[in-house]
């Protein structure tokens, strides 16, 4: 009973990172790819159907197969997250009137998170 109940709430979260990705889309300030790799781990423990479909989806998959199989981002997507990721986390920092210490901090997580991005390999297809 207890892997069951486990098995269903891995589902649960995976539909509810999979609605956000699908926010993701709308919005541009809300990541997509994040919420559909944390979709992805979810249903490949409660739903195998569910993890398929997933990775066969014509605009992401082979970027989320890469993922999984290699831990690889593709160069297209690295310079997509820097210049996105950039002129997000840029346009607030320069013309928005905050804390010093909030620019340092969006600063810093943006340079952390470029930095492990640009560090993964690439996929062996590319």
């Amino acid at each position: 009973m207890h892997r069951q109940a486990i098995r269903a709430l891995l589902f649960l979260l995976g539909f509810a990172f999979l609605a956000l990705a699908v926010v993701g889309t709308l919005l541009p300030i809300m990541p997509t790819i994040p919420f559909l790799l944390l979709a992805i781990w979810c249903f490949a423990r409660s739903s195998e159907r569910m993890h398929q479909w997933i990775l066969n989806l014509p605009t992401v998959g082979v970027e989320l197969r890469a993922w999984e199989k290699e831990g690889a981002i593709s160069n297209r997507a690295k310079i997509w997250a820097t210049v996105v990721m950039i002129g997000l986390v840029a346009i607030p920092i320069c013309f928005r009137p905050l804390a010093l210490w909030v620019k340092l901090v969006a600063f810093l997580v943006t340079l952390l998170v470029l930095a492990f991005i640009l560090s993964r390999p690439k996929p062996k297809s590319q």
